[in-house]
């Protein structure tokens, strides 16, 4: 992670302030949700690290139903906030771009929720990912979620924006945006228009942000060696079909959940 992002988002997620907004958010999202479904089954058989578990919103939901569970956050504070509510479980502070302190192939299930990995530039976030599929086990799964460069105006024009807001969320949707617009600080789009960098007003701090496109940010992965990728939709929890949807899609954010093969993939170097 670059330094001056490191230490920007460190702030950010260290401030009593912010560890106290996160204190008292425990749902989840309609995505976790849908994804939560799908693992219902098997977490049972599943050894799970949380990464980024931020005060914990997502332990209720998923450490009674795993095999084992370790929550793990790069924000000391933020750690110290989730042992203290929940004392009886195993909670790490750790880079998500240097998990050297979890064994290769130590877990089954890898949740990286709430655009944890988007508190990172392009560098740190392909050490993370790289991490990511270090850890999982073959025949494993990941879910993170990241912020979707389509949900900028700034990554096309004002018409294309507002003619591909789906009208059962326009006005949502254009709430959304105009509140993210109000926070935002700068927006630069890469020359090719797959990624971006925002910088957002919240909480009294200049957060920087990475924004992908979704499609790109499938393909990434399917190059590491991940398989089976699906997207869902942030706002609805439904799974985007590739193509024109996926190219469509204009929520705020994307999850995605993918499977490590059980044999040897493609070489994360």
């Amino acid at each position: 992670m670059p330094e001056q992002i490191f230490a920007a988002s460190q702030s950010f997620y260290d401030s009593p302030r912010t560890v106290s907004a996160y204190s008292f958010h425990f749902v989840l999202q309609p995505a976790e949700l849908a994804i939560l479904d799908a693992l219902r089954p098997r977490l049972a058989a599943m050894d799970m690290l949380d990464l980024g578990v931020g005060a914990g919103r997502t332990v209720p939901h998923f450490a009674h139903l795993a095999k084992s569970y370790v929550g793990s956050d790069f924000s000391g504070a933020m750690i110290t906030a989730c042992r203290k509510i929940f004392p009886k479980i195993a909670f790490e502070v750790a880079d998500a771009s240097d998990l050297a302190v979890f064994a290769e192939a130590s877990f089954d299930f890898v949740l990286f929720s709430f655009n944890g990995i988007d508190c990172m530039q392009a560098g740190g976030r392909a050490k993370a990912l790289a991490e990511l599929h270090r850890l999982v086990r073959p025949g494993g799964m990941l879910a993170f979620s990241s912020h979707n460069l389509q949900f900028l105006p700034h990554s096309r024009s004002w018409r294309q924006h507002l003619a591909s807001l789906h009208p059962k969320y326009c006005l949502d949707s254009g709430a959304k945006l105009l509140k993210f617009l109000l926070r935002t600080r700068s927006a630069v789009i890469a020359a090719d228009r797959k990624t971006g960098l925002v910088r957002e007003r919240h909480l009294g701090f200049d957060v920087p942000i990475f924004f992908v496109e979704p499609a790109h940010q499938i393909a990434v992965l399917e190059a590491q060696g991940w398989r089976d990728v699906r997207a869902f939709a942030s706002k609805s929890g439904r799974e985007v079909a590739r193509g024109a949807d996926l190219a469509e899609l204009t929520d705020p954010w994307v999850y995605y959940f993918c499977r490590k093969p059980d044999g040897p993939g493609p070489s994360t170097a």
